[in-house]
Formats: C-alpha cells, structure tokens, sequence
C-alpha cells in the first residue's frame, strides 16, 4: 500500500473484504480475523500476513470469540486491549496505553491489524483516536473515518462508525490525559 497518501486500496485488493487502511500500508482495521472453521481462520491470517501485517491488536474481551495468537508465527506480536462490546475504554489512560503501543509499533516499522468483532464500534473509536492524534479535530477525524470506513466491505450494511453515540462522542472529544507519556 503507498505511504505517500496516494488513493487506497479498492476491497478487493485488501486482505479481508471487511477492513479498511486507517494509515495506507500501516494501519489496517478491521472485523476479527477468525473464521468459521479453523482452517478458515488460517486462511485469513494468511491474507492478512502476506498483506505485511506483523503486529495484530485484539479489542475484544476474552472469550468473546475464539482466539487465534496460537497460529501466529513467532516473529508476530500480538496484543490485546479488552474493551467492551459496544462500549468504551474503562478510562482515558487505558486509551493512551493503546495509543501508545500503536505508535511504538509504527515507529519500529510494524504494520498493523487493529480488530474488534466486527471492525465498526471499538475499532473505529480507537482508529478515530488515531486520527485525533495526527491533528485532525474531533469531527475532522470522524469525517475521516468514516470516508475511509467506505472501502470496508461491510459500509453498505452499516454506513457510519463507529457504531454507538458514545462511542462517536468519545472520538468527537478525546484529550489525552495529562499524566500519559507517549
């Protein structure tokens, strides 16, 4: 994918059909990568590695849905970060430290995969952090957000994200705490 700001990607060429490049070739976001069977999700981890995906940041709680870090290889990080379905980070600090290890990925050369369930609630609050942080205003960054959800196979269902009014308000006025270092 071009760094240089370059139009993104069709679906079709992307990893998933339900995903989208927050930051071209860096940050993709997206539904969770398990399949429906366990070669399925193999498949899809597959895709999403030959796609140059090294880091893999998981928002949903345990057992929420089948785990997969045990087919990564060993040279992939995986985190996780639980946040409720439907919901927010527990506190400001907790969506600094998600920050915070998504540019240190990004400062160390990783690409990223950043998932919830279904790509639109949690991700698409912590993606709209992202583009908070990089100087867009709270509704710059959602209208941003939202142009690049479209490349996401799932826009026709669900045209907006993120999915809940909190959500939309948590990114529409995030501050980093005081205390966060970066």
């Amino acid at each position: 994918m071009p760094l240089d700001g370059s139009p993104l990607a069709a679906p079709a060429s992307l990893a998933l059909s339900n995903c989208y490049w927050v930051l071209p070739g860096r940050l993709l976001a997206g539904e969770h990568p398990g399949g429906a069977t366990a070669s399925a999700t193999r498949a899809r981890l597959r895709r999403l590695l030959q796609a140059g995906v090294s880091t893999f940041v998981d928002l949903t709680e345990p057992d929420e849905l089948a785990p997969y870090d045990a087919e990564l290889p060993v040279s992939v990080v995986y985190l996780r970060f639980p946040v409720p379905d439907h919901g927010i980070p527990a506190d400001p600090a907790r969506m600094a430290e998600i920050l915070d290890c998504l540019g240190a990925a990004l400062r160390a050369g990783r690409t990223i995969y950043l998932h919830c369930r279904a790509g639109i609630g949690r991700t698409g609050t912590v993606a709209g952090c992202v583009l908070l942080e990089q100087g867009r205003s709270g509704d710059a960054a959602l209208a941003e957000l939202n142009r690049l959800w479209q490349h996401s196979g799932r826009a026709p269902l669900w045209p907006w994200i993120p999915e809940t009014l909190e959500q939309t308000e948590y990114v529409r006025s995030w501050a980093r705490p005081a205390f966060s270092a970066r």
